[in-house]
């Protein structure tokens, strides 16, 4: 089975691990409301997957286990707080009421993490790719979330020429 550690509340993680159940991942799963509960407790070696709410402040999240696949599942979501969640560290941002996609996203994260060598160069080809054509470019870049019309980054040509700062205002519609 899947072996998962959780941090949310008893009722959310219920119904995060049934999710993963009807997607067929059996999960073999430790919870843990608070991050406090969390930190007295030592992480074994043999969790596979963390899933978090987005409740917890991620940067304290990222701390309390860095090295596994995080999936922040968000009661609230946001493309702010999915690009937030996503440069942060997590591997995965998912909508609560979009659980039924948790179990593809747990398989794609741990296809990726059992291919350590491929996923970490690909990765970092998308990330020169990324900064070679949006932040390195002098041309007016602006990177709009097509559903509400937010404009949910910008490189600096982008910013000098609205007069805006983007740090200021995470989105300029």
């Amino acid at each position: 089975p899947l072996s998962v550690l959780v941090i949310t509340s008893p009722d959310q993680a219920t119904g995060w691990l049934e999710a993963l159940g009807q997607a067929g991942d059996a999960a073999d799963s430790t919870c843990y409301d608070s991050l406090e509960a969390l930190r007295q407790h030592t992480v074994p070696q043999s969790w596979q997957l963390f899933l978090s709410s987005d409740t917890f402040p991620l940067s304290e999240v990222r701390k309390a286990v860095h090295s596994l696949p995080l999936v922040i599942i968000a009661s609230q979501p946001s493309v702010e707080a999915a690009v937030a969640a996503l440069k942060g560290g997590a591997s995965h941002y998912l909508p609560a009421g979009k659980l039924a996609g948790l179990g593809a996203a747990a398989d794609e994260i741990l296809a990726a993490y059992s291919r350590p060598d491929s996923a970490t160069s690909a990765r970092n080809v998308d990330d020169i790719r990324y900064r070679q054509m949006f932040e390195n470019n002098s041309a007016i870049t602006l990177l709009i979330d097509p559903l509400y019309g937010d404009s949910v980054d910008a490189h600096d040509p982008s910013c000098q020429s609205y007069g805006c700062n983007l740090a200021d205002s995470p989105t300029m519609s």
